[in-house]
């Protein structure tokens, strides 16, 4: 947790992201988690530094449910 100016506790949430890596002669698209999309970028080169390359990080998005009629 961190504090702002104003001394309120700001909780710093893990988000999802997808990260687009190519491996090799294929491409995988995996998720990683993160507080920042330059965060989930450096995960991510981090996470596959040996022979992959990242090429594309976006934030997961939750498909709308309510088009599908699904309750929850």
């Amino acid at each position: 947790m961190q504090r702002t100016r104003s001394n309120q506790i700001v909780e710093l949430a893990q988000k999802a992201f997808k990260a687009t890596v190519e491996i090799e002669d294929h491409v995988d698209e995996v998720t990683i988690y993160a507080v920042s999309m330059d965060a989930a970028w450096e995960s991510a080169e981090t996470r596959f530094s040996n022979g992959a390359r990242v090429t594309r990080i976006r934030p997961l998005v939750a498909p709308n449910v309510d088009r599908f009629g699904v309750t929850l």
